[in-house]
């Protein structure tokens, strides 16, 4: 995936076009300062030493509903949170210590 694919799939949350059923799945990092591990490699979504854990999203009713069972939030301040409004997912999807962004309709994540 390219860099600007990667920064166009980040800013989904704030599309006010994005279809309501939209899926995005997504992976976040803990445990390592997330930001100097992307500084050191040049890049989002470099492997970081740390606690992976797969999460997905799903837009109803103009709120992002997340599989996230707790309140966690992110080295930026951000909050992973299991109901976001469009721009606090846009937050979300913003922070170094997410990676492996995919965006799907909901019949797909079946």
């Amino acid at each position: 995936m390219t860099a600007a694919s990667l920064r166009a799939l980040r800013k989904i949350a704030l599309r006010p076009q994005v279809e309501e059923g939209t899926v995005v799945r997504f992976k976040v990092t803990f445990g390592e300062d997330a930001y100097a591990r992307a500084i050191e490699e040049g890049m989002r979504g470099a492997p970081i030493n740390g606690r992976t854990y797969s999460y997905t999203a799903t837009l109803i009713a103009g709120s992002w509903y997340t599989t996230a069972q707790v309140l966690s939030t992110l080295d930026d301040g951000t909050a992973l949170r299991t109901k976001m409004s469009q721009a606090q997912f846009a937050n979300v999807l913003q922070s170094p210590q997410v990676s492996e962004i995919q965006v799907a309709v909901t019949w797909e994540s079946l």
